[in-house]
């Protein structure tokens, strides 16, 4: 991992993504895509359909509002080429974060506080979960302060613009509303549900193909 303006935190299964060789990670953890300085795709555990991947900064930032300026575009553009190559062989992204605050003293939708970016083809009907939260907004400046107080939601749906609005607290909110809409609501929990053949499935058609 490059050092140069960058922070890790202790225990963080990203920032040991990202310091480790492939070869001392798990296969599932190991990088579909990395680039130094800004930031790694790996498979995400729990896919509820084949290639479903986290992308995460290389800085330990608890939101993707937190990256500093001089690296923000350089993730965008890890971004916006993973989801385009994804794409081509999945059809439709939906796209979301849960976005961390920096308090430590109030519930999170984040199960983890290292940023990262949820990529998974298909569309789930998520803007009416968000709507019943009540303030949504299409600009990212409107929340960027939330990341102290309260943290934020992001979703990206097919054919529609991204949406921001507070975190409502409720973990792995996303990922219950998506269980919910397959007809698996118990089924959320990444760790309880792994899913390893999809993981499988992922890595096998989505190795060298990113970047």
């Amino acid at each position: 991992m490059s050092t140069t303006g960058s922070t890790s935190a202790v225990d963080c299964l990203f920032c040991d993504v990202q310091a480790q060789p492939a070869r001392d990670l798990d296969w599932y953890d190991r990088p579909l895509a990395q680039v130094p300085g800004v930031g790694a795709v790996i498979p995400g555990l729990g896919a509820f359909v084949p290639g479903y991947v986290l992308i995460f900064p290389e800085q330990h930032v608890e939101s993707i509002l937190k990256i500093p300026r001089e690296r923000s575009d350089a993730f965008s553009l890890l971004l916006a080429k993973t989801a385009k190559a994804i794409r081509a062989v999945y059809g439709p992204l939906t796209i979301f974060e849960h976005g961390s605050c920096t308090r430590r003293d109030l519930r999170r939708s984040a199960c983890l506080d290292h940023a990262h970016i949820h990529l998974l083809p298909g569309s789930y009907g998520l803007l009416c979960h968000l709507q019943k939260l009540g303030r949504i907004s299409l600009d990212r400046t409107d929340f960027s302060g939330l990341v102290e107080h309260v943290g934020y939601l992001y979703l990206h749906e097919p054919t529609l613009a991204p949406r921001y609005c507070p975190d409502p607290g409720v973990s792995q909110f996303f990922r219950k509303r998506i269980a919910e809409q397959m007809g698996i609501p118990e089924e959320w929990d990444y760790l309880m549900y792994p899913r390893l053949d999809n993981v499988r499935q992922t890595v096998s058609r989505l190795k060298g193909q990113l970047l």
